[in-house]
This record gives C-alpha cells, sequence and structure tokens, in this order.
C-alpha cells in the first residue's frame, strides 16, 4: 500500500494531487498538517505502507513527487522521483472494492511505487509514455499528468 501527502504547508492544487494519486493507486491520504518527515514515515510503517509519497510544490505547483520506500527495517529514497508538470483537472474519487489494485506494464513505474500483481487482476491500469504517466479504469483514462522520470543521484 502507498502512502500519498504533501510538503509542508501545500496549498489546494497539492492536496487534490495527493487525494487524487492515493484514490488511483488504492493508497492513503494522509493530511501533513505539522507532522515531520518522521512521523509521516512512522506513520506509514505502522498502517503496512511500503512507500511514502511526499508532494512538493514550487511556486504554487505541484513540482515533484518524492518517494520512501519503508519498511519494518527504516527507510529508503527510491532511487527515481517525479517531475511534475501539467495534470488533468479531473478529481479522481474511486470506490473501493475488494482486490482494488493498481498495476503497471513497466517494470521500472512497479519498482517506484512498489507494485505487485493482483491475483484478483487491476483495476487501475498506469503506463509512461512521451512523458506522460497515465491511469485508466476499464480501458478508458481516468486521469493523466505530465511527469519526467529522473534517476536520483543522492539519498537526501
Amino acid at each position: 500500500m502507498i502512502l500519498f501527502t504533501t510538503s509542508l504547508s501545500p496549498n489546494p492544487k497539492a492536496r487534490g494531487l495527493a487525494r487524487s494519486l492515493s484514490s488511483l493507486f488504492f493508497g492513503i491520504y494522509l493530511n501533513r498538517g505539522s507532522k515531520s518527515f518522521a512521523d509521516i514515515i512512522g506513520k506509514a510503517g505502522a498502517m503496512g505502507c511500503s512507500r511514502a509519497c511526499f508532494i512538493t510544490r514550487d511556486r504554487g505547483r505541484p513540482s515533484s513527487l518524492k518517494i520512501a520506500s519503508v519498511s519494518c527495517s527504516g527507510w529508503e529514497w527510491v532511487p527515481y522521483e517525479l517531475k511534475l508538470g501539467k495534470s488533468s483537472s479531473k478529481k479522481v474519487k474511486q470506490a473501493r472494492e475488494i482486490g482494488s489494485s493498481a498495476y503497471s506494464r513497466s517494470r521500472k513505474l512497479n519498482q517506484i511505487f512498489g507494485l505487485e500483481k493482483s491475483p484478483f487482476g487491476s483495476t487501475t491500469d498506469i503506463s509512461y509514455s512521451n512523458n506522460k504517466l497515465s491511469f485508466k479504469q476499464d480501458k478508458k483514462e481516468v486521469f493523466w499528468i505530465e511527469a519526467d522520470v529522473i534517476e536520483r543521484g543522492d539519498k537526501g
């Protein structure tokens, strides 16, 4: 499972994007408030999440998605970061069903988000091409976001 949150003092666009992504990935949205990074990582681990995703902003727009891999022994940054651009303006609300899952045919996306194939099949298909991360349900695009996948050279 994936936990989504924002940087401190987020604006409505960043919060909306975090909520939409948590719905698309069948994850958890956590209102950041004044929680520290360590608090967020601790909550992610306590809730059984394998990833904690932080949406950062620059000049009022969501600018990047930084992802930490969380385990009982600690955490580390995933070696990729997504630099974000424009996104579809749709608000995503997803009814959760037993066996709901998100999955991609791309090994890199599965590695970044820690996705595993569900025995029940996937209800959200994720693809990445031409710098566009696309989310489809029933073969119909429900949300997209421009993103550059950047390999992280640092661990901070």
